[in-house]
């Protein structure tokens, strides 16, 4: 009876080990099923993903261009737009013409222009004849014993003044004198006494203030003067224009360089399709995906950075033109050939590029240098003035006076019954006077500060134009090597493309990795920015040279009306 229930455990037992078997048999093959399930329903999401994260090359320049606008571009003033045909080509000719008629800093010099001329004419006006009129009332009343007394007097005196260009002061006066002495008639207009006279008077210094060339130094200052005031205006014009030329073709170089990192992101995007294509297709490792989208990212951010550099430069040139800063315009569509036509304009004389011919230009055209020259001739004019204010003075004087007396009788002035009445009488004083100032320590010190000046002068016309020398040679030397830098720059990136084409082709057969793909790339990018800086450079000192020798006008075919 024992036997039979421990029979039958140990039956149970092995029916409940055969179970468990069973279900463990079921959960391996319900875990694989599984995952399975859970691979099928991944793998399209991650073929979708890799789709979506590699878009076309319009829609990825499309989407750069707008997350590039909106962090590069104020709402109310536009990234510049190089394409749209509606809107005006601003060339390089036509900022130069804008900046003639609206640039500030040559409107202001312009307005300077105007005070600068009456400053010559002050001087011409010293040695004109001065008119003027002198009209004296005077009215006299006095007590006497309780007996009232009256006078009344009207002087009308036109005077003219003259000086000549030796010194000579000559100054003539007509007096016309009504005395009222009719102490009983209160009318100012009853009898009078009409007593005219003439006067004339001659001054004529033998000393000091003798000669023409002491005479004139006011004027001639003046002269020279306005002739440095006419330098500054040209030199203003020419930097203002350079400074327009400067600011246009920094705009070219961020436009340009705004394509090339354009062109560089299309690159990178069509390198990321073609690498999702060889992982698709087993024969890239899929980390090597990242190498790529981290270009593409790079590229972006390059491209947001060349965006703000382009409105920067928009703005900075529609301010020194003188427009709104809203002004829409576009830029010629071929900006190889705009710098070519640039080129041709400013390196269009030879002589500019020529040394000893920019130095002969230079010394009759360059501002500083000529400024020097008048600085010079001004403290010699000043040295000889001073030195003749120390002579004594010594004045020769002839004054002549005329005069007559006759009485009106009607209130109404008839000067052909009165005039032959009058009774003239005359006086004639000539004179010699002889001042000198003894110790004259304020004219001996103008002196020696002149003589100073003089030598001081001296000194800096030279310095001036070693200077000058030195700069030509300096500027002349450079642009010429700046020219070879174009040609060799312009080399380097037809090298650089054609290595790039080789490593794509390395690439491809599995030669090389895509690190080495993106320093390609990279190098390529580095030399065609390169090469449109060293355009830019080579342009800019051009302009640079000419206003150094003060050629801008010239060159740019501009006349200029002082």
């Amino acid at each position: 009876m024992t036997a039979l229930p421990r029979q039958i455990n140990l039956n149970l037992n092995l029916i409940w080990h055969g179970l468990l078997r069973k279900i463990s048999a079921c959960r391996v093959v319900f875990s694989k099923l599984l995952l399975i399930c859970l691979l099928l329903l991944i793998f399209p999401m991650l073929v979708v993903n890799a789709k979506t994260n590699t878009p076309s090359a319009g829609a990825a320049v499309l989407t750069t261009n707008s997350a590039a606008n909106h962090v590069a571009t104020p709402v109310s003033a536009p990234v510049l737009n190089v394409s749209d045909k509606n809107l005006p080509v601003l060339t390089l000719t036509d900022a130069v013409a804008l900046t003639l008629r609206g640039n500030p800093m040559l409107m202001s010099a312009k307005l300077k222009r105007i005070a600068d001329k009456y400053m010559l004419m002050l001087q011409h006006y010293a040695f004109q004849p001065q008119p003027r009129l002198i009209v004296d009332y005077n009215y006299e009343r006095e007590t006497n014993a309780g007996q009232k007394t009256s006078g009344r007097a009207l002087d009308v005196t036109p005077e003219v003044d003259w000086k000549s260009h030796y010194g000579t002061m000559v100054k003539a006066s007509y007096i016309g004198a009504y005395e009222y002495n009719n102490p009983g008639d209160q009318n100012p207009f009853g009898r009078a006494t009409f007593v005219p006279g003439v006067a004339l008077s001659i001054t004529q210094p033998l000393l000091n203030g003798f000669g023409r060339a002491v005479v004139d130094a006011a004027l001639n200052n003046a002269k020279d003067n306005e002739i440095i005031n006419k330098l500054d205006f040209k030199q203003s014009v020419a930097d203002a224009i350079t400074s327009v030329v400067s600011i246009y073709l920094n705009l070219i170089q961020t436009v340009q360089e705004l394509e090339a990192q354009k062109s560089q992101l299309q690159d990178n995007l069509d390198n990321l399709a073609d690498a999702n294509l060889r992982i698709k297709a087993g024969k890239l490792a899929p980390s090597d995906r990242i190498d790529f989208q981290s270009s593409v990212a790079s590229s972006r951010v390059a491209i947001q950075n060349a965006e703000n550099a382009v409105y920067t430069a928009k703005i900075a040139l529609l301010n020194a033109i003188g427009l709104s800063e809203h002004t829409q315009f576009r830029l010629p569509k071929d900006l190889s050939g705009e710098l070519s036509n640039d080129e041709h304009i400013l390196a269009d004389d030879s002589i500019f590029l020529n040394v000893d011919k920019s130095q002969a230009y230079a010394l009759q055209h360059n501002t500083p240098y000529q400024t020097a020259v008048i600085t010079l001739r001004l403290a010699a004019r000043t040295l000889m003035v001073n030195r003749n204010a120390r002579l004594p003075n010594l004045d020769f004087t002839v004054d002549q006076t005329a005069n007559g007396e006759g009485f009106f009788q009607d209130r109404l002035v008839n000067f052909k019954k009165v005039l032959p009445d009058l009774g003239v009488s005359g006086t004639t004083t000539v004179s010699l006077r002889f001042t000198k100032l003894f110790d004259d320590v304020v004219a001996e010190s103008a002196v020696v500060q002149a003589k100073v000046a003089l030598q001081q002068a001296n000194i800096a016309l030279r310095e001036q134009r070693r200077l000058l020398y030195a700069n030509i040679s300096n500027e002349i030397f450079t642009i010429h090597n700046q020219k070879a830098a174009v040609d060799l720059a312009q080399h380097a990136v037809e090298l650089q493309q054609k290595n790039l084409e080789i490593a794509n082709k390395k690439y491809r057969a599995g030669l090389v990795t895509s690190y080495n793909i993106d320093l390609v790339q990279q190098t390529l990018l580095t030399a065609r920015t390169n090469l449109i800086s060293a355009r830019i450079r080579y342009l800019t000192n051009l302009a640079t040279f000419a206003r150094e020798i003060n050629s801008t006008a010239d060159i740019w075919n501009i006349n200029i009306r002082y």
